[in-house]
């Protein structure tokens, strides 16, 4: 991911998880946050992108919390779910994660409910 990439991939993030959530509108998924300049500016070799004909059509990001490497999100635009755009994306970050060497890697994960959508 490079600096470049960090409009298209807040849109493809509020899009996939705001469709997830079945949101009304999902480019209102996590309101005005500012996810991904910050992930960028602490872990510039942590995000990944996937493009198809110069499009992002998925996303991946990887942080380190002391000796935790993080994965989150993982995002693939929706009508490509299903598609195995994930499947290229995970284990690249998986990588990332071997190069830190690190003690633990896992994936932070979203409870699976509308009425309960995380604002942190």
């Amino acid at each position: 991911m490079r600096e470049s990439d960090l409009a298209a991939a807040d849109r493809l993030f509020r899009l996939a998880f705001g469709t997830w959530f079945e949101l009304p509108d999902p480019m209102q998924f996590r309101g005005d946050a500012a996810l991904f300049e910050p992930r960028l500016r602490s872990y510039p070799d942590g995000g990944l992108v996937a493009e198809s004909e110069g499009e992002l059509v998925g996303l991946s990001f990887a942080s380190c919390w002391g000796s935790l490497g993080v994965l989150c999100p993982v995002a693939v635009r929706p009508d490509l779910w299903r598609q195995g755009v994930a499947r290229l994306l995970v284990p690249a970050t998986l990588e990332i994660f071997a190069r830190w060497q690190g003690r633990l890697a896992g994936p932070f994960t979203f409870p699976q409910s509308t009425t309960n959508i995380p604002t942190y």
